[in-house]
């Protein structure tokens, strides 16, 4: 499979992986979900593992990591699962988390674009 270039998920965000060196690679992550800035993109680095896939966006002032684990399908798309870790409960960051909600879980199905 051919891992660098731009994947998108049903949402509209978008993995793009710029350098695949061995089994690890870096890029960016634009989301079009959530609190993270619109049209920014944050850094992204993960492992690939044959059909598996592993990967974490750091979200920075936003106060939030992603990881996502995943594997392809026969048609070539990325299914993932993610937890998302926040920081902060409210956008403005003056009520902090407590471990109990500091934690999100979905999915996303990537299809590569370009």
């Amino acid at each position: 499979m051919e891992w660098v270039g731009t994947w998108e998920n049903q949402n509209g965000s978008r993995l793009v992986i710029d350098v695949f060196e061995g089994s690890h690679f870096y890029g960016s992550f634009e989301s079009k979900k959530g609190r993270a800035v619109e049209g920014q993109s944050y850094p992204v680095h993960g492992s690939i593992n044959d059909e598996l896939i592993g990967f974490v966006v750091d979200f920075g002032e936003v106060g939030s990591l992603v990881n996502f684990s995943g594997r392809t399908s026969d048609d070539g798309a990325i299914h993932t699962l993610w937890v998302l870790t926040r920081e902060y409960v409210d956008e403005e960051h003056t009520r902090k988390t407590q471990p109990w909600n500091s934690f999100m879980v979905n999915s996303d199905i990537f299809h590569k674009i370009t």
